[in-house]
């Protein structure tokens, strides 16, 4: 089953075969940085092979070894679309395409791979370069291995990490893709990657509170990311904070409101949530979510008022925010009342620490 949209397992598990995936070409093509690196699936026609036989017995061998590998891959792709339930079939897709084009294509930029079936669209290409520069802001010395597998889910996207290795995985919405066409899809699964590597806790802890603790900071890290699009900055402004703008959503398609998931200037009791829903990730860490959206709101509205421009007010508040969270995440433990205990305690201004505790407590978080 798909567990707050940070993890897939289900009767196969499809990430593995993924790692399995990744080490299979790293270890059987040099692959180049800074270009798309197109390696050849195609099984061989029985010409080939026979001439091969005759000509360089080796090579031959070598060659069987990589076919009979590759038909391992066919099997577990097979599997998982057999065994799995459709939301959670995210290999086979891939596999199928790159069996269709008889290739793979990966571009890579040092520690990051973008992973495709097809063709690398220069977007997709950008993908890497973006979400460098998204987990740079909170992870200064990000050595780990990223694949970004983009356009494979049907209006979904997920990440998980497999033996150090992390993969998101994108998809589309009405033929539009999540990560090169949503305002911030990208943005939240690089903010599972960001949270495990900054505390891996909550790596290691799969329960329903470290799962809302995980769906809040993403959506944190997608509705800080999204502060910094100028688009969305110029639609902006001391009317619509506290109302729906292009900042306080999650989930939608970039340049117009189709999609959208998860809404930040709301105030949703997360009391009445635990009397009425099944504990659910994404729906229980609103609550967090919107409380320290508030908080920027806040700090956006204030330092305008107190004469800073209004790309200066964004920066300011999306800074100050930002350290926070990660403060936070660090020295949290994976459950609610540590983190909101933490970003409590790692807000150092007492002037903004009351702010945050207000908002907490609007929405029953704390007493």
């Amino acid at each position: 089953i798909r567990v707050f949209g940070f993890e897939v397992f289900n009767n196969v598990d499809s990430y593995k075969i993924y790692r399995d995936f990744v080490d299979f070409i790293e270890g059987n093509f040099s692959l180049k940085d800074n270009k798309v690196n197109e390696l050849e699936l195609r099984p061989l026609k029985p010409e080939e092979l026979e001439n091969l036989k005759n000509r360089d017995p080796e090579k031959l061998k070598k060659l069987i070894e990589f076919q009979t590998k590759l038909q391992y891959f066919y099997t577990k792709a097979l599997e998982e679309g057999r065994f799995n339930s459709k939301e959670n079939i995210v290999f086979f897709p891939f596999l199928h395409k790159a069996t269709q084009n008889g290739k793979a294509y990966v571009y890579k930029q040092g520690n990051i791979y973008v992973l495709s079936g097809k063709k690398l669209t220069d977007e997709e290409i950008r993908l890497a370069n973006k979400s460098n520069d998204i987990i740079k802001q909170y992870l200064p010395k990000f050595n780990s291995k990223l694949y970004i597998v983009p356009g494979i889910e049907e209006d979904n996207a997920s990440h998980s990490n497999r033996d150090g290795v992390s993969f998101v995985i994108g998809g589309k919405y009405k033929d539009q893709d999540l990560f090169t066409k949503g305002d911030d899809t990208l943005s939240h699964e690089l903010g599972h990657l960001i949270l495990e590597e900054l505390n891996p806790k909550f790596r290691a802890t799969k329960n329903t509170e470290a799962g809302i603790i995980h769906e809040s900071f993403a959506d944190t890290v997608a509705f800080l990311e999204s502060t910094r699009d100028k688009s969305n900055r110029e639609k902006l402004n001391l009317d619509n904070l506290y109302k729906e703008n292009p900042i306080s959503l999650i989930g939608e398609i970039k340049g117009d409101n189709q999609r959208k998931i998860r809404t930040l200037w709301t105030q949703t009791d997360y009391k009445k949530l635990k009397e009425s829903e099944f504990p659910e990730g994404h729906t229980f860490s609103v609550p967090i979510t919107e409380s320290l959206y508030h908080l920027w709101a806040n700090l956006v509205e204030k330092s305008i008022k107190q004469g800073k421009t209004k790309d200066e007010a964004i920066d300011y508040a999306t800074n100050t925010l930002k350290q926070i969270v990660i403060n936070a995440a660090k020295k949290s433990d994976p459950t609610i009342d540590s983190y909101v205990k933490n970003l409590i305690q790692s807000t150092n201004n007492n002037e903004l620490k009351e702010i945050l505790v207000n908002e907490f407590k609007k929405r029953n978080l704390i007493q």
